[in-house]
């Protein structure tokens, strides 16, 4: 889900309620990280203040590093420097953990200066340290300049599709599992693919809409079931796991009842937009 947000530049907060940590991401970048190390404990280790100011900032209303920026204490680059030390090291943290269920809320707007890590960062240590997310689905991606690909790249860029997960893809490469892991890291390196859409089904909460004379129920059966699942509270991701399914179906069920007037969109509107002009 990281990997999609700060691919796709969407905005949101990431809550890890079992981890107690909170990540911050906007437009691409992860602005801040809540929950595992301290910022007052970051600015100690620099020697940038001691440990008998932290109590009269956190007597203060204001964000701790906001109250040492404005008492002079410290300068917009140490801020930043530690902001950016609490993100690295609470992205460390959880690239060691399994179990990372999550909660998406709406972006907040944070004081500036933010940490700012950029993405690619991000998707570079995923990359280096982590194994492949073999039910990620990619798509060829808009490539702006040029780049060149080993004969094994070409191979398994060839049946990415937009539709078939990772573990599909490589098993229709025909490429033996070492030689595919290598070639998928090195098309997402390159830029050359990225991940479709899927994942922005969990922002959009559909509501019905009141029926009349000119618009009546969907006479496919599982249209049918989805539209009485639609209550304004659910995301699409959510009524896709409780009628168990595919995807591709979720998606040409939403798109249709949307054209026939049957439902709108209350949460997501931008992810939904995606979707409607990519299919």
């Amino acid at each position: 889900m990281l990997s999609y947000l700060v691919t796709h530049k969407i905005s949101r907060t990431v809550v890890l309620s079992a981890h107690q940590l909170t990540l911050y991401v906007r437009e691409g970048k992860i602005e801040a990280a809540s929950g595992y190390r301290r910022l007052g404990d970051i600015l100690i280790q620099h020697g940038w203040i001691e440990a008998r100011e932290i109590d009269l900032a956190l007597a203060s209303p204001q964000h701790l590093g906001q109250y040492f920026l404005l008492q002079r204490r410290i300068s917009s680059l140490q801020l930043r420097t530690a902001l950016r030390q609490q993100v690295r090291e609470a992205l460390d943290y959880l690239l060691t953990q399994s179990d990372l269920s999550y909660a998406l809320a709406p972006t907040q707007v944070l004081p500036v200066p933010t940490a700012s890590v950029e993405g690619s960062d991000f998707l570079a240590q995923i990359l280096d340290r982590q194994p492949l997310a073999l039910g990620t689905v990619y798509q060829l991606a808009r490539i702006e300049q040029d780049i060149t690909l080993s004969p094994r790249s070409w191979q398994l860029l060839r049946v990415i599709n937009g539709r078939r997960a990772l573990s599909r893809v490589i098993q229709a490469s025909g490429l033996p599992p070492k030689d595919a892991d290598e070639a998928v890291r090195t098309l997402i390196q390159s830029g050359a693919v990225e991940q479709t859409n899927l994942l922005s089904l969990r922002f959009i909460v559909p509501k019905r809409l009141p029926l009349d004379s000119t618009k009546h129920p969907p006479g496919n059966l599982r249209a049918n079931l989805f539209l009485k699942q639609v209550d304004g509270q659910q995301n699409v991701w959510e009524i896709q796991a409780t009628l168990n399914l595919p995807a591709d179906e979720t998606i040409t069920i939403l798109l249709s009842l949307y054209r026939d007037r049957l439902i709108e969109v209350v949460q997501g509107q931008q992810e939904f937009d995606q979707i409607l002009h990519a299919y």
